[in-house]
């Protein structure tokens, strides 16, 4: 029989890439909404979270500017703290299930693939709808989803119980609130 492992693990051997979007979420959100406005001139105009989103919001003027990190940098901002929980709820609840089964590497392309063809998606129906291309589009919402998304394509019948406006209980397949987010 082997002696049990005694060795301490440090707390950066427990961090992994799930607590890394998490945590970039969060503290890109507290600097747009605190930090900025102490480093910038001040602009009573602006705030600071208007300033970052200017920066790090994605719009085709934006990528046509040459701003290509936008691409990225909006799956990290929220527009109020209600989006970015909301976005961070199902991101550490179906992302911990995802990388449970397909592994660290997939999630973050799971994410990354999710932001950029949600906001393509989003910025088509802008332009074609509204006829805007300046908007700047922020949050990790398609994220989430895609995240949600590829944990109810490989387990349909789990089921889970959504919390509606946090207070009625709905047990629902995963593949059956996977639709309806789509739909909403």
């Amino acid at each position: 029989m082997r002696a049990p492992d005694e060795r301490k693990v440090s707390f950066w051997e427990q961090v992994n890439v799930l607590h890394v979007i998490v945590a970039l979420n969060v503290l890109l959100f507290f600097f747009g909404e605190t930090v900025v406005d102490l480093f910038t001139e001040s602009d009573p105009g602006s705030s600071g979270h208007e300033r970052i989103v200017a920066w790090g919001g994605v719009s085709l003027a934006a990528l046509a500017e040459g701003r290509f990190w936008t691409a990225f940098t909006h799956m990290f901002l929220h527009a109020s703290p209600l989006h970015l929980i909301g976005n961070l709820l199902l991101i550490w609840f179906a992302g911990s299930r995802v990388m449970m089964l397909l592994g660290a590497k997939a999630l973050v392309q799971v994410y990354f693939l999710g932001g950029l063809v949600g906001v393509a998606l989003q910025m088509a129906i802008d332009a074609g709808v509204t006829g805007s291309t300046t908007i700047p589009i922020i949050g990790a919402s398609a994220c989430a989803c895609a995240t949600g998304f590829a944990l109810a394509a490989m387990l349909p019948q789990e089921r889970a119980t959504l919390m509606l406006y946090f207070i009625i209980p709905v047990n629902l397949r995963l593949w059956t609130l996977a639709v309806g987010i789509l739909v909403l």
